[in-house]
């Protein structure tokens, strides 16, 4: 009986690069004619944000903008005032091989930053921009599913893996006039700021992703007043966004990130000319990448019983990417400070540096860094500031039924509380979500085609219809049929075995079959 084959295609997501590089930034930086003259550096500060990615051919192009901050104390004044600077910026990287299905993740952040003060209204700032880049290329690989006829046997296993990658990005502005709390100052000028997005519910729908969610504003300002200290305000601006994605149904998994990649953050006077309004306009980058986990049959070995059987296989490298509810982390943490008795603490900047999530006994283990700088003012009334690297860990009780894999985590500050303790410490109080996802490396040789030559019969070692066989505990019931052209069913059935696998040593008959 001829051999009949059926094929099927599977979609293999193959990481085409996965690395850090460096974007270099320099900046010669002069403070325009309203802002006063420089007495003292308190901090610098870039922030990099992506703005857009590509790729083209065998090319990533990822565009971004670093935001540097310079705060500083005035020369005549001793108050606190500020000068921000936006460095539009464009980096290449060459893949392996061109993309024709291509999805990218990008991740950026300060690898370190230098500012020379060349006089007291210019300076010098150099830099480097860490930029983590994966890229993925989903291609169809054709395999053999199913094979029937000239005494075939299959060893065949399910395996389910990511199928269907889709993903799209789109930019949108968002534009809100807010107040200060009735207990604020008016505002004399705007220090910093920072935004943390968060995504509250996605949705899809055919060809569509609807998202909603929200930027949680912090903005720190100087007061107006000769010797104001400075003051916060905090908000959350509510987004929403529906993302053109065709292909797309209910049946995916989606995972949506929201990015602030610009903001702009002016004060605004009220009818009686106090400034106690906040023009924001922020520039959001909404990333959503969908997946259909898809299970297919494939063949692992094949062999005739009758015939001689030649086999071409393929190694894929599949993945499946299992998304873990969300998770957040409490780090309790402190900081030396100067032996200079402190006064007050203004505000606390937190940044994660280095986030890495494994498996522990009771569920996952998580380490990393946090650059902390707090602004601060002594008792003779000068402000400062404590830039410290602080390490954290923290194990998060979860019960997991998961198989073998790694762990793909992003980390994103939600809030910072403190307060300065009497031994020159400060106390931090940081909560962490945590975006985690659980990535299962499949890598299997596949049958991809079979040749079965009907002229030439399988070569057995002899005619005998049963042959006496000493098998080794632990030996494979498939192994063996497959050297004396028999089926396993046969071998299973011929010595009443309960499993394909031999549980001990022993002699087993091994069956003729046609």
């Amino acid at each position: 009986m001829e051999c009949k084959l059926t094929h099927d295609t599977i979609e293999v997501n193959e990481v085409v690069f996965d690395a850090m590089v460096e974007q270099s930034v320099e900046l010669d930086c002069l403070l325009p004619d309203y802002c006063p003259n420089v007495f003292k550096v308190l901090k610098c500060k870039m922030v990099p944000k992506m703005t857009g990615s590509r790729v083209t051919g065998n090319e990533a192009v990822v565009d971004g903008v670093a935001t540097v901050f310079i705060v500083y104390i005035c020369e005549e004044t001793n108050q606190i005032r500020s000068f921000v600077q936006k460095v539009p910026f464009t980096k290449t990287v060459s893949l392996k091989s061109a993309c024709e299905n291509p999805t990218i993740e990008v991740g950026m952040q300060c690898e370190y930053l230098n500012c020379r003060g060349v006089n007291s209204r210019r300076f010098d700032i150099r830099g480097a921009i860490g930029i983590s880049l994966k890229v993925c290329d989903q291609r169809a690989e054709t395999v053999v599913s199913d094979a029937e006829g000239a005494g075939i046997q299959k060893q065949q296993s399910g395996v389910a893996s990511d199928g269907e990658c889709r993903q799209a990005c789109k930019s949108f502005t968002v534009r809100e006039e807010l107040e200060l709390p009735g207990g604020n100052e008016p505002i004399a000028s705007i220090l910093y700021h920072n935004e943390t997005p968060n995504v509250t519910d996605v949705k899809l729908i055919a060809n569509k992703v609807i998202v909603k969610g929200d930027i949680q504003l912090h903005v720190v300002y100087c007061p107006l007043g000769e010797n104001p200290c400075p003051q916060t305000a905090d908000y959350s601006v509510p987004v929403s966004q529906i993302i053109d994605l065709p292909g797309v149904d209910d049946r995916f998994t989606c995972n949506v990130m929201f990015d602030v990649c610009t903001a702009d953050i002016e004060p605004k006077s009220t009818l009686d000319g106090d400034s106690r309004l906040l023009s924001a306009e922020l520039c959001i980058v909404c990333t959503a990448t969908c997946i259909l986990e898809t299970e297919k049959e494939l063949i692992r070995d094949m062999y005739s019983t009758g015939y001689e059987c030649n086999l071409e296989y393929k190694r894929l490298n599949l993945r499946k990417t299992i998304p873990l509810p969300m998770m957040t982390s409490m780090i309790q943490t402190s900081i030396d400070t100067p032996n200079d008795e402190l006064s007050s603490v203004y505000d606390i900047w937190c940044d994660l540096a280095r986030l890495s999530v494994k498996r522990s006994a009771g569920g996952l283990a998580v380490d990393g860094e946090f650059d902390v700088c707090a602004f601060c003012q002594s008792e003779s009334g000068m402000p400062l500031s404590v830039d410290k690297r602080v390490e954290f860990h923290d194990d998060i009780d979860r019960e997991m039924e998961l198989p073998d894999c790694s762990f793909e985590a992003i980390g994103v500050i939600r809030s910072t509380s403190y307060h300065l303790t009497g031994d020159h410490k400060i106390d931090l109080r940081i909560e962490i979500m945590l975006i985690i996802r659980a990535v299962v490396s499949i890598d299997q040789p596949v049958v991809v085609g079979v040749n079965v030559d009907e002229t030439k019969a399988a070569q057995r070692d002899g005619l005998a219809a049963v042959t006496l066989y000493f098998a080794d505990e632990g030996e494979a019931i498939w192994e063996i049929a497959k050297r004396y052209h028999t089926s396993v069913s046969a071998i299973v059935e011929e010595n009443d075995l309960d499993s394909e696998v031999m549980r001990q040593g022993g002699m087993i008959l091994i069956p003729l079959v046609d």
